[in-house]
Order: C-alpha cells, then structure tokens, then sequence
C-alpha cells in the first residue's frame, strides 16, 4: 500500500495493524493529479509484490476510491478461469490525429510541485502550460530509445497483470530510462505508461482483445475503455446509492469511484450482495460435503 507523502501514514497502520497480509511501501512519493510521482508511487508497489517472495496470479492496481462488486472467492474465479489474460486495454495515440491528446504527450507538463495550497497550485499549473504552449520545441510522438521506435499508447489506469508480466515491465523500466524521462513532463502518464511498455511488447497479443483498441473520441470523452472497474466514461462522476441498479448489474470485479460520505448507502447494498453470495457458496459446499460423507457412510 502506498501512502500519499502529504498525508500522515499513522491511521492507515492503525486501521490495519491486526492484518498481516498488508504491507505498506517504504519508498513515499507527494502525488499530484496527472502527475508523474503516481507512476513513481505504481513501481515502487509493484518493486513491493515482486520482493514478497509470493506467486500471484494476478497483481491488481487499486486505489483508496475503488470497492470490491464480488466476493473475494469470485475474484479469485474469475482470475483461475483467464490465467493467461492481461486486464489492461489501450490505444495509440501517436498515429491518432487527436490534437487534445498529442499535446499531452509532445507539450511539457509540470504537474509536481509540491505546493500545499490547492487555489496556488491551480494557478501556478495554468501559468506555467500556458507558457509551455506557446514554446516552439515539442517531443516527438513517439519514444526512441536504442534504435527503437515506442508509439504512445493511451487507456485505464486501472489494470491487473500477469507476475510474469510485472517483472518483464521492472526490467524494461530499467534498461530504458528513456521512458520515464518522456513521461516525467507528460500530462497523465499513469494513463500511458505502463500501456506504452505493454503495448510495445509482445504482451500486447495476450491482452483481452489480442491487439489496441480503435482510438476513437465521439463516445467518451477519453478513449479509455475499463479492464476490470466499471468507470464512468467521465472519470469524475462519484457513484451514489442513487446509481445502484447501474453498480450492481456490473460484470465488472471493481467499481470506480466511491467513497464513505456520499456512496455509503451503496457501499451498504454491495456489502449485502456479497454477504449472500457467500453464504450461498458455503450453503453449496456444506451440501455437497454433507452428500460425500452420507455415501461414505453408506
């Protein structure tokens, strides 16, 4: 678990400090929206998991906005019955035409400074990218590194990978340090990075639909498509319990974005599904036990 630098670790640790399956990360970045401290924060997680000794089946980036729609039994179901799938969805954005999203990547972006006050931080933000808008020198579209060319690509933050596939990123972040100097200035590269990596790879034909996805903007207004959260195509909207026939009808193992003050009452609703859910798993398995153990006897 990674705690945001700005904010005091202390009650996190006390709210889990009877759970010995938590771990929290030494390595704490500040982090700031669309910033590159998040991908900072990502790798130091994973540095995490790899180093734990532990085989995972799949590593599954979450955040303090995301909850559970299944029972942890279903999770881990779900995750047996697509072993060799990779949750993560993207589309290229060097070859999109898409002026909004190339200025993202080519423009240089600022987004770390650790200023406290949010009212300056916002200012400061907009002066220095407008400034940067007017410069003349821009990055390419695209990463060259060691005489290879790395097209942009572009979808959820939110993924699950494969161990396999989490160690090969680690080695490749550290062979090519290209990356993180391309996206240290870039706007949202938590959106980018690890999907630019992945989709330059032969990972690329283990993802869900084997190859990236069509970019197109006329339905969402990000072309960000979700891997295992159900996402508002807004990205910002906090589901209530005013939304709960949406949340509850999801295929989706996670929903995004909720929290205590406004979503508690659907909080409450999918803590209820998934208690029945589990009794009826076990009400399954006492039956069947129940059966094996009347034939033995026979």
């Amino acid at each position: 678990m990674h705690i945001d630098k700005k904010t005091s670790q202390s009650p996190f640790q006390s709210e889990v400090s009877q759970l010995s399956n938590v771990h929290f990360s030494k390595e704490r970045y500040p982090v700031f929206w669309a910033g590159f401290n998040v991908i900072k924060a990502t790798i130091a997680l994973l540095h995490l998991c790899i180093s734990s000794g532990k085989q995972y089946k799949k590593i599954v980036l979450l955040s303090g906005s995301d909850y559970p729609l299944v029972s942890n039994a279903e999770i881990h179901a779900f995750f047996d019955k697509h072993p060799d799938i990779e949750f993560i969805r993207a589309s290229n954005v060097s070859k999109s035409h898409s002026k909004h999203h190339l200025n993202h990547i080519q423009r240089y972006f600022l987004r770390d400074w650790n200023i406290r006050n949010k009212l300056v931080y916002k200012v400061v933000m907009k002066m220095v990218e407008m400034i940067h808008g007017f410069l003349p020198f821009q990055k390419k579209p695209f990463i060259e590194m060691n005489r290879k060319k790395f097209d942009i690509y572009m979808g959820s933050q939110w993924w699950a990978l494969s161990q396999e596939c989490v160690v090969d990123l680690l080695t490749w972040i550290e062979e090519y340090p290209g990356i993180d100097r391309y996206f240290k200035h870039s706007f949202a590269p938590d959106e980018k990075y690890f999907h630019t990596l992945i989709y330059n790879s032969p990972y690329r034909n283990k993802t869900e639909l084997g190859d990236e996805e069509p970019f197109r903007t006329e339905e969402y207004k990000w072309p960000i498509w979700p891997n295992i959260h159900h996402i508002h195509p807004s990205l910002q909207k906090w589901y209530t319990a005013d939304d709960a026939d949406e949340v509850l009808s999801s295929d989706k193992l996670f929903v995004r974005k909720v929290n205590s003050s406004v979503s508690s009452t659907l909080l409450n609703r999918i803590d209820s599904r998934i208690k029945l859910s589990e009794k009826r798993v076990m009400k399954a398995i006492t039956s069947i036990w129940s059966c094996s153990h009347d034939s033995q006897k026979a």
